[in-house]
């Protein structure tokens, strides 16, 4: 009988290593495989192992710059925790209080090493699948022509702006999970000690830092947001930003703007400083409204409405004209001589 589960064992371990490779090849290589037959066939093998170089290298650069900033402010976490001293014995608290504080314990490096690499994937698998997105960002030359709203030059619209809207979002999620991490770590190890003081001044260094670094990336997408202005869409005779989008919509993001740069602030001296809890309640409600007004049609829809359809052609021949003369820079007819004569 033992020998027949032994012979089972084999047989079994047997076909399952015969088994997952083909699977593996079948579902990971056979594409992969019959791309490199391809550029083979046409000469061209070098450049297709040159372009999965550069999409793996565009990939694990990205993943390690994360892993090693999320790694660092690991470590700064427990070497701010372990700065507090050991817990005192016999700490009564919550359960759930004691379970997190036992985390930080110096064997949490083993748990934290997988759970940065994750993040750091999360972060960096977007550039995996837009590495060329990534590549054309940093070698892509200037167009030498510029947009006349904001006077960029347009290879920024192109390359730049997509690849950072790549990038912004998922940095920001990422950061807001590790920034509230970190703090219920704090709390955690500074309700265990229960000394009834308040957190160190180090503790709130790091803790500033990080919501200073959630802000500007905040801050970041409301000014991605302004340059995406240029590809409005919603107008019949012109394409581009017209009244609406540069008298309204801009004014409301800069406002918003500089609204979030305020209660980021006040946020910071009441952490730091325990000072400014109604003027961070008042900024609070001033930046959502702004980014409410902002993001919303509502605003948009009764300026276009009231203001703007009564006279469209007058309000917005500026912008018609950006317009029409785009498309003529675009086909080369602005370089057209034109010649009067006399009939």
């Amino acid at each position: 009988m033992q020998r027949s589960k032994k012979l089972f064992l084999y047989a079994g371990s047997s076909v399952l290593g015969l088994v997952l490779p083909y699977l593996l090849a079948t579902f990971f290589f056979m594409d992969l495989a019959a791309d490199r037959w391809w550029f083979q066939s046409l000469g061209y093998e070098g450049y297709f192992w040159q372009r999965h170089g550069y999409q793996y290298a565009v990939f694990g650069a990205a993943t390690l710059v994360c892993f090693a900033l999320f790694f660092l402010n690991f470590r700064v976490s427990v070497k701010l925790i372990n700065a507090l001293g050991p817990a005192p014995t016999g700490t009564a608290g919550p359960g759930l209080v004691q379970r997190l504080s036992a985390l930080i314990g110096g064997a949490s490096i083993k748990a934290a090493v997988p759970i940065c690499v994750l993040l750091a994937i999360v972060v960096g698998y977007p550039l995996f699948r837009e590495w060329q997105s990534a590549l054309l960002y940093l070698f892509a030359p200037a167009a030498n022509v510029t947009d006349p709203l904001f006077g960029k030059d347009i290879s920024y619209y192109l390359f730049a702006l997509p690849f950072h809207r790549l990038v912004q979002r998922r940095l920001l999620y990422t950061l807001l999970v590790l920034t509230a991490g970190t703090a219920l770590f704090y709390w955690a190890e500074w309700r265990a000690r229960a000394t009834g003081t308040g957190l160190p001044r180090a503790i709130r260094v790091h803790l500033s830092l990080l919501l200073l670094a959630c802000a500007a990336l905040e801050l970041w997408d409301h000014w991605l947001v302004r340059n995406e202005l240029v590809y409005t869409n919603t107008h019949q005779s012109f394409y581009g930003p017209g009244l609406v989008e540069v008298g309204v919509q801009l004014p409301l993001i800069w406002s918003g703007i500089l609204l979030l740069t305020a209660l980021t602030g006040a946020l910071l001296a009441y952490l730091n400083w325990n000072r400014g809890r109604n003027t961070v309640a008042v900024l609070a409600a001033l930046t959502m409204l702004a980014f409410a007004a902002g993001r919303t049609s509502l605003v948009h829809d009764l300026v276009q409405t009231y203001w703007v359809k009564p006279n469209e052609i007058s309000s917005e021949r500026p912008y018609i004209q950006n317009s029409i003369r785009a498309t003529l820079n675009a086909y080369g007819l602005d370089r057209v001589e034109t010649r009067e004569y006399r009939l």
